[in-house]
């Protein structure tokens, strides 16, 4: 079995779009849990909260600005265009360890690398 070194570059971008995944992964959750909370909250009204002054007012606010942030962040679709990009140059990177001409491999790396660059600037589109 033959075995290439993997260029730091390429490790160091495979990272970068693995954290930024889960980052925006993360993201969509925290902002969907939290607006979901909070609407479910001032919806049921509860005869407890109306006792603290502004509470509902307050979780009303937050379940608007997690709207917001979902809509105009995006972080599901920002996510799944990291882990696109990230599957794809991981996927590249398997193959390039067990390459028998490890100089088309590298190329073949680099230009994995501009297709997920492609995928991740896309996402604005």
């Amino acid at each position: 079995m033959h075995h290439n070194e993997i260029p730091k570059e390429v490790i160091d971008i495979e990272k970068a779009w693995s954290r930024l995944f889960h980052r925006w992964w993360f993201l969509h959750y925290l902002i969907g849990i939290l607006g979901a909370l909070s609407a479910v909250t001032v919806a049921a009204n509860p005869q407890i909260l109306l006792k603290v002054p502004y509470c509902l007012g307050v979780l009303a606010w937050i379940s608007a600005i997690c709207v917001s942030l979902l809509t105009f962040l995006e972080p599901k679709k920002r996510g799944r265009g990291y882990v696109a990009a990230w599957r794809l140059l991981h996927k590249a990177i398997g193959k390039y360890k067990y390459n028998k001409n490890p100089e088309k491999g590298v190329e073949h790396l680099f230009e994995t690398i501009r297709k997920g660059e492609e995928i991740i600037a896309n996402l604005d589109s």
